[in-house]
């Protein structure tokens, strides 16, 4: 729902697979630009697949998009198993669709996974290394918590959404 909110003043128009019957119906209609649908709904419900199968889906789909891809892996072995039967759909979906796998917390072993699973081909991987010259961290014991939340609680009241960003454990 926070995509949808995102791209809709941007005139995409977007959906999100759920219970509404007319949205439902926009998207079986091919009249959606982007639509969000879980693994579930896109595995196990033949409407969302078959739907792939139709005149209008072979026309106008451009890319079957797999967000949190690491999940694939980490999630379809033993979780959400609609996950690792992703690459299913490859097989219904005309030659010309891209397949495109997103994650920010892949290992090498699981983009390998990954690929196999989405069934991709031609894979080009575009990766950063994770650190950044703008993110560091620090181990403070602090013996006054109150003292210290009571600093943290000061900086925030005078410097607002310029205080450091701070995780506390």
């Amino acid at each position: 729902m926070d995509q949808k909110a995102r791209f809709t003043p941007k005139g995409i128009d977007v959906e999100f697979i759920g219970e509404d019957q007319k949205c439902i119906r926009k998207v079986l209609a091919g009249d959606v630009q982007l639509v969000y649908i879980s693994p579930e709904s896109l595995m196990c419900n033949a409407i969302y697949r078959n739907m792939l199968l139709s005149p209008v889906y072979k026309e106008k789909l451009v890319a079957l998009v797999v967000d949190e891809a690491h999940c694939v892996k980490s999630w379809g072995d033993k979780f959400r198993l609609a996950y690792a039967h992703l690459g299913d759909i490859r097989s219904l979906l005309p030659s010309h669709v891209n397949v495109m796998a997103l994650t920010a917390t892949a290992t090498h072993d699981t983009y390998g996974a990954v690929i196999q699973r989405l069934s991709m081909r031609d894979v080009v991987l575009i990766g950063c290394e994770p650190n950044r010259a703008n993110i560091s961290f620090a181990v403070e014991p602090k013996s006054d918590v109150e003292v210290f939340c009571s600093n943290v609680a000061s900086g925030l009241r005078s410097l607002g959404t310029e205080y450091p960003k701070t995780v506390i454990f």
